[in-house]
Protein backbone atom coordinates (compact mmCIF):
# COMPACT_ATOMS: atom_id res chain seq x y z
CA UNK A 1 0.00 0.00 0.00
CA UNK A 2 1.40 3.39 -1.03
CA UNK A 3 0.13 6.63 0.35
CA UNK A 4 -0.34 9.39 -2.21
CA UNK A 5 -0.40 13.11 -1.49
CA UNK A 6 -1.13 15.08 -4.61
CA UNK A 7 0.54 13.80 -7.76
CA UNK A 8 3.66 12.38 -6.07
CA UNK A 9 3.56 9.38 -3.72
CA UNK A 10 5.20 9.56 -0.31
CA UNK A 11 7.60 6.78 -1.33
CA UNK A 12 8.72 8.68 -4.43
CA UNK A 13 9.20 11.89 -2.47
CA UNK A 14 11.22 10.12 0.22
CA UNK A 15 13.38 8.37 -2.38
CA UNK A 16 14.04 11.71 -4.08
CA UNK A 17 15.02 13.36 -0.77
CA UNK A 18 17.29 10.46 0.17
CA UNK A 19 18.96 10.34 -3.23
CA UNK A 20 19.33 14.11 -3.50
CA UNK A 21 20.78 14.44 0.00
CA UNK A 22 23.24 11.60 -0.59
CA UNK A 23 24.40 12.90 -3.97
CA UNK A 24 24.83 16.44 -2.65
CA UNK A 25 26.82 15.22 0.36
CA UNK A 26 29.03 12.91 -1.69
CA UNK A 27 29.66 15.58 -4.32
CA UNK A 28 30.58 18.23 -1.76
CA UNK A 29 32.82 15.81 0.13
CA UNK A 30 34.75 14.65 -2.91
CA UNK A 31 35.06 18.14 -4.38
CA UNK A 32 36.51 19.58 -1.17
CA UNK A 33 38.94 16.67 -0.81
CA UNK A 34 40.21 17.06 -4.37
CA UNK A 35 40.61 20.79 -3.83
CA UNK A 36 42.53 20.62 -0.55
CA UNK A 37 44.76 17.76 -1.72
CA UNK A 38 45.67 19.70 -4.85
CA UNK A 39 46.27 23.02 -3.11
CA UNK A 40 47.03 22.46 0.58
CA UNK A 41 48.60 19.02 1.12
CA UNK A 42 52.08 19.31 2.60
CA UNK A 43 51.62 23.00 3.37
CA UNK A 44 51.18 24.85 6.68
CA UNK A 45 47.65 25.04 8.10
CA UNK A 46 45.32 27.93 7.30
CA UNK A 47 43.72 29.49 10.35
CA UNK A 48 39.99 30.05 9.88
CA UNK A 49 39.02 30.93 13.46
CA UNK A 50 42.30 31.64 15.23
CA UNK A 51 43.85 28.36 16.35
CA UNK A 52 40.46 26.82 17.10
CA UNK A 53 39.53 25.96 13.50
CA UNK A 54 42.16 25.42 10.82
CA UNK A 55 42.46 23.79 7.41
CA UNK A 56 45.22 21.18 7.48
CA UNK A 57 45.36 18.11 5.25
CA UNK A 58 45.99 14.76 6.96
CA UNK A 59 45.41 11.11 6.06
CA UNK A 60 43.25 8.86 8.22
CA UNK A 61 43.17 5.07 7.86
CA UNK A 62 40.54 4.68 10.60
CA UNK A 63 36.91 5.63 11.03
CA UNK A 64 35.34 9.04 11.33
CA UNK A 65 37.27 11.57 13.43
CA UNK A 66 40.45 9.45 13.20
CA UNK A 67 39.03 6.64 15.31
CA UNK A 68 40.73 3.18 15.25
CA UNK A 69 43.26 3.77 12.44
CA UNK A 70 44.30 0.09 12.40
CA UNK A 71 40.84 -1.21 11.42
CA UNK A 72 40.66 0.12 7.86
CA UNK A 73 39.29 -3.07 6.28
CA UNK A 74 36.67 -3.43 9.02
CA UNK A 75 35.35 0.08 8.44
CA UNK A 76 35.37 -0.46 4.68
CA UNK A 77 33.12 -3.47 5.11
CA UNK A 78 30.89 -1.60 7.55
CA UNK A 79 30.49 1.28 5.08
CA UNK A 80 29.50 -1.11 2.29
CA UNK A 81 26.99 -2.88 4.55
CA UNK A 82 25.47 0.43 5.69
CA UNK A 83 25.08 1.60 2.10
CA UNK A 84 23.38 -1.65 1.05
CA UNK A 85 20.93 -1.55 3.99
CA UNK A 86 19.99 2.07 3.26
CA UNK A 87 19.37 1.37 -0.42
CA UNK A 88 17.14 -1.60 0.51
CA UNK A 89 15.16 0.53 2.97
CA UNK A 90 14.73 3.37 0.47
CA UNK A 91 11.69 1.87 -1.26
CA UNK A 92 9.83 1.51 2.05
CA UNK A 93 10.44 4.94 3.52
CA UNK A 94 7.37 6.93 4.59
CA UNK A 95 9.04 9.88 6.34
CA UNK A 96 10.90 12.73 4.65
CA UNK A 97 12.85 13.28 7.87
CA UNK A 98 14.08 9.69 7.86
CA UNK A 99 14.91 10.01 4.16
CA UNK A 100 17.08 13.07 4.85
CA UNK A 101 18.76 11.35 7.81
CA UNK A 102 19.56 8.19 5.86
CA UNK A 103 20.70 10.30 2.92
CA UNK A 104 23.23 12.02 5.20
CA UNK A 105 24.42 8.68 6.58
CA UNK A 106 24.71 7.31 3.05
CA UNK A 107 26.68 10.39 1.96
CA UNK A 108 29.08 9.96 4.88
CA UNK A 109 29.54 6.26 4.24
CA UNK A 110 30.02 6.53 0.48
CA UNK A 111 32.17 9.66 0.73
CA UNK A 112 34.77 8.00 2.92
CA UNK A 113 34.33 4.66 1.11
CA UNK A 114 35.50 6.32 -2.11
CA UNK A 115 38.75 7.26 -0.36
CA UNK A 116 39.21 3.75 1.03
CA UNK A 117 38.69 2.20 -2.38
CA UNK A 118 40.61 4.65 -4.58
CA UNK A 119 43.42 6.18 -2.52
CA UNK A 120 46.77 4.76 -1.40
CA UNK A 121 47.92 2.33 -0.16
CA UNK A 122 45.38 0.13 -1.98
CA UNK A 123 41.80 -0.93 -2.65
CA UNK A 124 39.86 -1.29 0.59
CA UNK A 125 42.80 0.01 2.64
CA UNK A 126 43.01 3.58 1.38
CA UNK A 127 43.50 6.45 3.82
CA UNK A 128 40.68 8.98 4.10
CA UNK A 129 41.52 12.64 3.51
CA UNK A 130 40.77 14.83 6.54
CA UNK A 131 41.28 18.57 6.41
CA UNK A 132 39.07 20.26 9.02
CA UNK A 133 41.14 20.58 12.21
CA UNK A 134 39.05 21.50 15.23
CA UNK A 135 41.27 22.14 18.23
CA UNK A 136 40.79 19.83 21.23
CA UNK A 137 38.57 17.57 19.11
CA UNK A 138 39.71 15.76 15.96
CA UNK A 139 40.46 16.07 12.26
CA UNK A 140 37.49 15.36 10.00
CA UNK A 141 35.92 16.07 6.61
CA UNK A 142 32.54 16.75 5.01
CA UNK A 143 31.63 13.05 4.93
CA UNK A 144 32.23 12.78 8.69
CA UNK A 145 30.00 15.82 9.23
CA UNK A 146 27.22 14.31 7.10
CA UNK A 147 27.46 11.03 9.00
CA UNK A 148 27.29 12.78 12.39
CA UNK A 149 24.33 14.98 11.40
CA UNK A 150 22.50 11.95 10.02
CA UNK A 151 22.97 9.96 13.23
CA UNK A 152 21.81 12.91 15.36
CA UNK A 153 18.71 13.29 13.17
CA UNK A 154 17.97 9.56 13.45
CA UNK A 155 18.12 9.79 17.25
CA UNK A 156 15.73 12.77 17.26
CA UNK A 157 13.26 11.03 14.94
CA UNK A 158 13.38 7.89 17.08
CA UNK A 159 12.76 9.88 20.26
CA UNK A 160 9.75 11.54 18.64
CA UNK A 161 8.37 8.16 17.63
CA UNK A 162 8.29 8.89 13.89
CA UNK A 163 8.25 5.57 11.97
CA UNK A 164 10.78 4.97 9.21
CA UNK A 165 9.19 2.33 6.96
CA UNK A 166 5.66 1.70 5.80
CA UNK A 167 3.12 -0.61 7.37
CA UNK A 168 -0.63 -0.63 7.65
CA UNK A 169 -0.51 1.74 10.61
CA UNK A 170 2.12 4.08 9.25
CA UNK A 171 0.39 4.29 5.88
CA UNK A 172 -2.77 5.46 7.57
CA UNK A 173 -0.77 8.03 9.51
CA UNK A 174 1.18 9.15 6.44
CA UNK A 175 -2.03 9.64 4.50
CA UNK A 176 -3.24 11.94 7.25
CA UNK A 177 -5.98 9.52 8.30
CA UNK A 178 -7.83 9.91 4.98
CA UNK A 179 -8.82 6.24 4.93
CA UNK A 180 -10.04 6.35 8.52
CA UNK A 181 -12.11 9.47 7.87
CA UNK A 182 -13.51 7.86 4.72
CA UNK A 183 -14.56 4.82 6.74
CA UNK A 184 -16.19 7.04 9.40
CA UNK A 185 -18.06 9.10 6.81
CA UNK A 186 -19.16 5.98 4.89
CA UNK A 187 -19.63 3.30 7.57
CA UNK A 188 -21.53 0.89 5.29
CA UNK A 189 -19.51 -1.79 3.58
CA UNK A 190 -20.27 -3.19 0.14
CA UNK A 191 -22.29 -5.96 1.76
CA UNK A 192 -24.26 -3.38 3.74
CA UNK A 193 -24.96 -1.39 0.58
CA UNK A 194 -26.26 -4.54 -1.16
CA UNK A 195 -28.49 -5.33 1.78
CA UNK A 196 -29.80 -1.77 1.77
CA UNK A 197 -30.58 -1.97 -1.98
CA UNK A 198 -32.41 -5.27 -1.51
CA UNK A 199 -34.47 -3.75 1.30
CA UNK A 200 -35.46 -0.81 -0.90
CA UNK A 201 -36.58 -3.18 -3.67
CA UNK A 202 -38.75 -5.10 -1.22
CA UNK A 203 -40.18 -1.86 0.13
CA UNK A 204 -41.17 -0.68 -3.36
CA UNK A 205 -42.83 -4.01 -4.10
CA UNK A 206 -44.71 -3.84 -0.80
CA UNK A 207 -45.92 -0.32 -1.57
CA UNK A 208 -47.20 -1.41 -5.01
CA UNK A 209 -49.05 -4.32 -3.40
CA UNK A 210 -50.72 -2.07 -0.82
CA UNK A 211 -51.56 0.49 -3.49
CA UNK A 212 -53.35 -2.22 -5.49
CA UNK A 213 -55.29 -3.39 -2.44
CA UNK A 214 -56.38 0.17 -1.59
CA UNK A 215 -57.19 1.06 -5.17
CA UNK A 216 -54.87 4.04 -5.35
CA UNK A 217 -52.28 4.76 -8.07
CA UNK A 218 -49.36 4.98 -5.65
CA UNK A 219 -48.94 4.04 -2.00
CA UNK A 220 -47.81 7.11 -0.02
CA UNK A 221 -45.29 7.14 2.79
CA UNK A 222 -47.47 9.40 4.97
CA UNK A 223 -49.38 7.36 7.56
CA UNK A 224 -52.21 9.94 7.86
CA UNK A 225 -52.84 9.77 4.13
CA UNK A 226 -52.91 5.96 4.31
CA UNK A 227 -55.48 6.15 7.13
CA UNK A 228 -57.72 8.53 5.17
CA UNK A 229 -57.56 6.43 1.99
CA UNK A 230 -58.27 3.25 3.94
CA UNK A 231 -61.36 4.65 5.65
CA UNK A 232 -62.59 6.28 2.44
CA UNK A 233 -62.33 2.88 0.74
CA UNK A 234 -64.43 1.35 3.54
CA UNK A 235 -67.03 4.18 3.32
CA UNK A 236 -66.27 5.55 6.78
Amino acid sequence: MTCHTGLVSVNARCAAVLGGTALAGIGLDQATKVLVVATREGKPPIQIVGRILTIYVTRNSGAAFSFAPAATLLFTGAAVAAAVVIVIKASRLQSVGWAAALGLVLAGSIGNLCDRMLRAPGIGRGAVVDFIDLRYFADFNVADSCLTCGVVLIVLLSLRGIPMTNSEGTNAAACGGHDMRRRRDSPRTDGGAQRESAAKVLERRYRRLLAGLLGVPRFPADRDTVWRWTHRKQGV
